[in-house]
This record gives structure tokens, C-alpha cells and sequence, in this order.
């Protein structure tokens, strides 16, 4: 075998490894040990023998439930469908809109939100992507306007916004660009002062405080 060979030989080989590197670590971080433990059990959401304790975990006929919630609209569709694991979220979330796209789809483990959370619009456009470790926010987060400009990108560490932070109006202007350091403290332009809620459809900006 030339050089050449073993040269072409070598590179296959590291973008073999790195590839299943990566699905390996995707794979991990968006599913869970008892993900793979909950039954193939569904209950519909509107079963009068569900209910929540003070800590927010799931009880059926006086039980912590392992399974599958399933929300149903009037045209017996689906359009929700939550795992759990001994009254826990487990595993993936699923929400479909009645048109039947998908509106979420989020993972937890113990209860508690982890890896990759992406959202759509009816429309099937791309409305959020979000980040989480243990509960918290993590890396950068993004949301989109149903136009499929980006209305944010918000970096986080630890559950708070850290580094980078920018937020666009729906016509493509920068409204707020600004960096958070270690501190707490922000450097840039804010211009955001005030607090509101967000309507994307209209064209409203969310002036939300990024921190206090």
C-alpha cells in the first residue's frame, strides 16, 4: 500500500470516528437512562384519575404513573404526548398542531428539562431552539419570527445569559446588542427598557429584560 493510500485511508478514519462522535453525543444529551424504562402505556390527559402532587409529579389512582400521556383535540387527534417515569417527565415531548406539523419537541430527564427543545409554528417554520443541562439554560438559545427572520440569540452559562446577546426586529434592524460579563452586568446597547410580552404574528417587539 503507497503513502497515498494510507494517507486517504487515515482521513476516512478520522471522519468516521468524528461522525459517530457526534451522533453518539447528540444522542446522549437529548435522551435519558429510564427513557428506555417507561411502559408502552397511554392514558389521555382528561382521565379523572390523574393528578399532580405539591411537587408537581404525576399520580394515577393514587400511584406514581410510568408512561404516556396523550392530549387529544376534538377531532381525535393528537397533539400531545409526554413521557413519564414514576410521575416524572421522561424521555421526549411531543406537540403537533391540529394541521398535524409539529409544534415542540423537548426531552427531560427526572423531570427536569435537558438537551436540544425545538419549536415550530403551524406553519412549520422554526420558532425556537433551546439548549438544557440538569434544568438549566445552557449555550445559545434562538428564536425566529414566522417569517423565518431571527427575533434572538441569547447566550447562556449555568442557567443565566452569559456572552453574547442580540435581539432583531422582524424587518432584519438590530434592536439590542450587548454582552453580559461574569458580574451580571451587560456592555452595549440595550434598547430594550421596559417589559412586555411578545407577539411574532404582529410584529411587536418583546422588550423583555435580559437581566436586572
Amino acid at each position: 500500500m503507497s503513502f497515498f493510500d494510507t494517507n486517504f485511508l487515515g482521513k476516512i478514519s478520522i471522519i468516521l470516528i468524528s461522525t459517530i462522535f457526534y451522533f453518539c453525543e447528540n444522542s446522549i444529551l437529548n435522551s435519558s437512562i429510564n427513557e428506555f424504562l417507561i411502559p408502552n402505556t397511554f392514558l389521555l390527559a382528561s382521565d379523572s384519575n390523574l393528578n399532580y402532587n405539591s411537587k408537581g409529579e404525576l399520580y394515577y389512582n393514587n400511584n406514581p404513573f410510568s408512561g404516556f400521556l396523550v392530549k387529544k383535540n376534538m377531532y381525535d387527534q393528537v397533539i400531545e404526548k409526554k413521557g413519564f417515569f414514576r410521575g416524572q417527565l421522561e424521555g421526549i415531548s411531543l406537540g403537533y398542531y391540529d394541521n398535524g406539523n409539529k409544534k415542540y419537541q423537548r426531552f427531560y430527564n427526572k423531570g427536569k428539562k435537558t438537551g436540544k427543545h425545538i419549536g415550530w409554528f403551524e406553519s412549520g417554520q422554526k420558532k425556537f431552539e433551546y439548549f438544557f443541562k440538569g434544568g438549566l439554560s445552557e449555550k445559545k438559545h434562538i428564536r425566529w419570527y414566522d417569517n423565518g427572520m431571527v427575533y434572538s440569540e441569547i447566550n447562556y452559562l449555568n442557567g443565566k445569559p452569559f456572552g453574547s446577546t442580540k435581539v432583531w426586529r422582524k424587518d432584519g434592524k438590530l434592536r439590542s446588542n450587548f454582552v453580559v460579563r461574569e458580574n451580571g452586568r451587560r456592555y452595549g446597547l440595550s434598547g430594550i427598557k421596559r417589559c412586555t410580552k411578545i407577539d411574532t404574528k404582529k410584529e411587536i417587539i418583546e422588550p423583555y429584560t435580559i437581566l436586572k
